[in-house]
């Protein structure tokens, strides 16, 4: 095997060949860890939110995992040391993805007015950590392709583990929902929809008859699994986000503009509409709502987002801390809540409402310019391939859609959509710096080089 040979620092000859296994291993594990792989829950028991004790669960809240610690920092440590092999690569991609870099830096600035400094600071460490690794995978890995495999490769083995689950006593609930590897249904039903997200993206790359049917079996058995945890909210995003995105290429294609113009015009529109209706009939978008559903979040969260508007009222702009709004110590502003269940929860449910109590309205604005950002490649990547094009606006529509449901942003924790979300944007930023540096996206497909429209590609 010939390689191409580079000199570290120290003058030692490394192979380029190691360090793209290194970077594939590494990214692999970060997904895996994400994802809880090595920490499944088989037959956990449910906990009533009246059993908790405030008090433990505070401290449980604001403590430290070893092997949270121990797992990512030592990954933290392999990036260092491959950055310190190739420092040019990792810092061309890390300029590439500038905003990412922001929204981090606007993380750590919290530190400065926090209810908790020692939290926010240890969360912020940990959050860098998960994105510099990340990060350092992507900027070593040959081909943006193989590191879409890898993903894949890290859910097969959530599939197979999860699979394993049908012969343990006690994964499903008590309503007979399937849990698998995981707490609760929900949990199972967003891993089986990512999981179907990816391997509908890799079958845009397959090359054989073989290798597709072995990914139809892979879909079809996240798709079993989905069914059997009866998980609501996965269904509907499985079902509603690739229909929706068909139908933003289509309005992208009939006024010749990008996808993320398109979608923001749709948006914008409807929001216009909701204020005419305002204007002309004085009812607020609650008071429509309210006219079906007397619950106006539609998931049972009305009292949690209530309590959380008039909250970040108190810190609008900038926030409570990154991290520091949920549990952590007698100083948590959820703490204030007037309805105890509300102090045992690590969430709004809301990840937007998250943001804004973690970094404040300008941690949106951060999340906003990422965005433009990325749909600025994602147009980039449509003039040379437009299925890989809509694979990538759909995932991250799928990551946005369930953001409005769950907290998956800009996480403190390290959870499968916020590496989902990190791979997404960070995979696309990369595939554009390699066009520019005239690489290939590789074979590309008939249907992009023919001039069909961007809609077509979905099809």
């Amino acid at each position: 095997m010939q390689f191409s040979l580079r000199h570290s620092a120290r003058g030692e000859i490394v192979p380029e060949a190691y360090l793209h296994r290194v970077a594939e291993a590494m990214l692999l594990l970060a997904c895996l860890f994400s994802v809880g792989f090595f920490q499944p829950e088989f037959a956990v028991a449910g906990v009533h939110l009246a059993e908790l004790d405030l008090n433990l669960f505070v401290e449980s809240r604001s403590g430290s995992n070893i092997f949270s610690q121990v797992k990512w920092i030592g990954l933290g440590a392999v990036a260092i040391a491959l950055v310190m092999l190739r420092t040019d690569r990792f810092l061309r991609l890390a300029a590439l993805c500038w905003p990412l870099i922001l929204l981090m830096a606007i993380a750590a600035i919290t530190i400065v007015w926090s209810v908790d400094p020692g939290t926010t600071l240890k969360r912020t460490i940990r959050t860098s950590i998960f994105v510099f690794v990340v990060l350092t995978s992507l900027a070593y890995i040959r081909d943006w392709r193989r590191a879409v495999f890898v993903v894949y490769l890290a859910y097969w083995a959530m599939l197979l583990q999860n699979l394993a689950g049908l012969a343990i006593p006690g994964t499903f609930d008590l309503a007979g929902n399937f849990t698998g590897a995981t707490s609760q249904k929900n949990q199972l039903g967003i891993l089986a929809a990512i999981g179907i997200m990816v391997g509908a993206w890799v079958w845009t790359m397959l090359p054989d008859r073989m290798s597709k049917i072995l990914n139809l079996s892979f879909v079809t058995l996240w798709f079993g699994l989905l069914a059997l945890s009866v998980s609501k909210t996965a269904l509907a995003l499985i079902v509603v986000v690739p229909i929706l995105m068909i139908g933003f290429f289509a309005v992208a294609d009939l006024l010749r503009v990008g996808v993320g113009v398109a979608m923001t015009l749709i948006f914008g529109l409807f929001f216009a509409g909701l204020g005419l209706v305002n204007a002309m009939l004085g009812m607020t978008p609650m008071a429509l709502v309210h006219l079906i559903k007397d619950d106006v979040t539609f998931t049972g969260r009305t009292q949690i987002w209530a309590f959380l508007y008039d909250k970040l009222q108190e810190s609008l702009i900038g926030g409570f801390g990154f991290g520091a709004f949920w549990g952590q110590g007698t100083a948590s502003p959820s703490l204030t809540a007037p309805y105890p269940y509300i102090w045992f929860l690590d969430s709004a449910h809301n990840g937007y409402l998250d943001i804004v109590a973690n970094v404040g309205f300008i941690g949106i604005v951060g999340l906003a310019i990422l965005l433009v950002h990325f749909s600025l490649a994602v147009d980039h990547i449509a003039r040379r391939d437009r299925r890989q094009a809509f694979a990538f606006w759909a995932i991250m529509f799928f990551i946005l859609s369930h953001n409005m449901m769950e907290s998956s942003l800009l996480r403190p924790t390290e959870t499968a959509m916020w590496f989902l979300f990190l791979f997404t944007y960070v995979t696309a930023i990369s595939c554009v710096g390699g066009m520019r540096r005239g690489e290939t996206l590789g074979e590309e497909h008939e249907a992009s080089r023919d001039g069909a429209p961007l809609s077509a590609a979905a099809t």
